[in-house]
């Protein structure tokens, strides 16, 4: 082979290693039916395309409600977020979100996640409500999916 294309073959490789593994952005598939939000481009995750935005008060958070016919999904990004105390009774489980030590809840017909340290005093919690039966697969999948964009 000559030195032409051994260069040119070493230039390609770079490109595309530095296209896959330099990019700040993650990759996440997102299945047929779903979509992936990124309230003010601090966290992202993925979700069933029929949730909609509805309108809450926010104050000193990224926050922020989701709605359709069978659900309800809230969110806070702050110094104030839940750490869902109000589920004394839920069974939980610890899990890691993108790097990140959290506990899953789960009881009756919600399901919610708690990080109690995302940067420094800032928390987060998500939970979602169900409005007939529990979904805990789907409400699973919605909260695994979450991934922090993390400060430089």
């Amino acid at each position: 082979m000559s030195i032409n294309k051994t260069v040119q073959l070493v230039l390609c490789f770079t490109l595309f290693f530095c296209v896959t593994a330099c990019s700040d952005e993650q990759t996440q598939v997102v299945k047929a039916g779903w979509t992936k939000s990124c309230p003010n481009n601090e966290f992202c995750f993925i979700h069933p395309e029929s949730l909609k935005s509805a309108e809450i008060q926010i104050i000193d958070s990224t926050a922020g409600k989701l709605e359709d016919d069978n659900m309800v999904v809230l969110f806070d990004l702050s110094i104030y977020a839940s750490q869902l105390d109000d589920l004394r009774q839920a069974k939980t489980e610890s899990v890691t979100i993108d790097d990140l030590s959290g506990t899953l809840f789960v009881q009756d017909k919600r399901i919610g996640l708690a990080i109690p340290e995302v940067n420094g005093t800032v928390r987060f919690s998500m939970l979602i409500i169900y409005k007939e039966a529990l979904a805990e697969e789907q409400g699973k999948e919605i909260l695994k999916s979450i991934t922090f964009k993390q400060p430089k």
